[in-house]
């Protein structure tokens, strides 16, 4: 694969030698490599302005680098999530239960497939970044309007978050995207939005943890809600009881009405 760019990787390991064979073989094949072989380090170069396509981090059982990488990268940099390749001999017990397949874990000595792995994970990266630029300029021409009722749409996932905002934006909505529930409340404590669509399971910030923190410090807020669950939405009729709840990818015209249904109550004169 020969790339018309290039792309940029953090390489994160403890075994030096390793470190410095990666680092080589990386350069050779054209990426900007920088190097990390404590977490401190990858923290700071992750937390700076410098972008990074693509991050290879050391994670095995006794060594669990990668671990204190990746879950300051869940509570600081989510979007950063899907962009990992990890390297173990010994694959650590709770690698699953932490990336919950959004990763995958290599021998760290087989380069060929190590080299494969990366180059295609930057690609897409680069590829993400580039049709959310291009969605960005499709939205402005799509919802210019002052009158376009606002939305706030909270999806963990890339792709989901990437589809929803096209067709929320073609569907007349201005629409602004955040990955996580977390993401959602820091938008909602200076900004109102006509709805909120918001998916139930999200890792860092749930659709509970948001409908809680609206109820207690934005309650005019809380009936504007609509989330989104894959599976039984039982818990959610519990834990925010009278909010609809649809299924994921389904239904978009009868999700569109309801949408809008709240948007004009919100819009609606007080006291109506």
């Amino acid at each position: 694969m020969s790339f018309d760019w290039l792309s940029s990787l953090l390489l994160v390991h403890d075994d030096s030698e390793l470190l410095d064979a990666l680092t080589r073989i990386f350069e050779a094949r054209g990426f900007d490599v920088a190097v990390a072989a404590t977490a401190l380090s990858a923290w700071s170069q992750l937390d700076s302005d410098r972008k990074f396509d693509v991050v290879i981090a050391g994670w095995e059982a006794t060594r669990p680098l990668g671990a204190e990488v990746y879950s300051w990268v869940l509570e600081t940099r989510y979007h950063l999530r899907t962009q990992f390749v990890f390297l173990a001999e010994d694959p650590p017990d709770d690698f699953d239960r932490l990336i919950q397949g959004r990763c995958l874990l290599l021998d760290p000595y087989d380069f060929e497939e190590v080299v494969r792995v990366t180059e295609a994970t930057a690609l897409r990266t680069r590829v993400s970044n580039s049709r959310m630029l291009s969605l960005d300029r499709a939205d402005t021409l799509v919802s210019n309007s002052s009158d376009s009722p606002s939305l706030l749409l909270v999806e963990d996932e890339p792709l989901q978050l990437t589809v929803m905002r096209m067709a929320l934006s073609r569907a007349g909505f201005a629409v602004t995207p955040v990955e996580s529930g977390n993401d959602a409340i820091a938008e909602l404590g200076f900004s109102d939005y006509d709805v909120i669509l918001s998916d139930w399971y999200m890792a860092n910030g749930s659709g509970a943890d948001l409908y809680d923190w609206l109820v207690e410090h934005r309650p005019h807020l809380a009936p504007r809600c609509v989330f989104m669950s894959a599976s039984n939405p039982a818990e959610c009729k519990q834990r925010a009881p009278g909010r609809p709840v649809v299924a994921k990818g389904q239904d978009s015209p009868a999700l569109f009405h309801r949408l809008k249904s709240i948007v004009g109550v919100s819009r609606a004169p007080a006291g109506m």
